[in-house]
């Protein structure tokens, strides 16, 4: 009986690591192949897109209309070089689940003359939403970042309250 759990446990692990495995080495050309292709760039026009709806941006221009999008703009740009990286992993790692290694680095050398194109373009929308799950919260976090600190920034250029006299 124990023999027999041992074998059940040892082949689970075994198919667990194999997989794993695989997906670490279709890692490295799909990162390669993200980075070469600028997949995700991306990352730039869905932040300024998300930062617009915000509450806090219209609450920005307000109180500094003048620079106010130029101070976000520029808190934006230093979020997303502080995530890019991250923004491209996760990216990477939804391409790695989806195509071998042969085929991205193929993609990643050959560009549209790939045999292995149509592959990338059927199966980007699971990447895509591969990415929406991994990305989400990641996406939230560079939106964040820049409006918090070009609020602070806004912040420390308005001029002080006037207090209200005593009555």
């Amino acid at each position: 009986m124990f023999i027999k759990l041992f074998r059940v446990v040892f082949a689970i692990a075994l198919t667990v690591f194999t997989l794993h495995n695989a997906n670490a080495q279709n890692l490295d050309p799909a990162l390669v192949m993200v980075k070469t292709l600028r997949l995700g760039s991306n990352l730039s026009s869905m932040s300024h897109a998300a930062i617009v709806k915000t509450q806090t941006y219209p609450m920005i221009l307000y109180a500094n209309p003048v620079s106010g999008k130029e101070i976000v703009n520029e808190e934006l740009d230093k979020a997303i070089l502080n995530h890019q990286d991250q923004w491209d992993r996760n990216l990477a790692d939804s391409y790695a689940s989806l195509l071998t290694g042969e085929e991205m680095t193929s993609i990643t050398k050959q560009k549209a003359g790939s045999p292995y194109v149509s592959k990338l373009q059927a199966v980007q929308s699971q990447a895509g939403a591969n990415m929406h799950n991994k990305s989400a919260g990641l996406l939230g976090t560079v939106v964040s970042e820049a409006l918090n600190n070009a609020f602070s920034k806004v912040q420390k250029n308005m001029p002080p309250r006037e207090s209200s006299p005593p009555h």
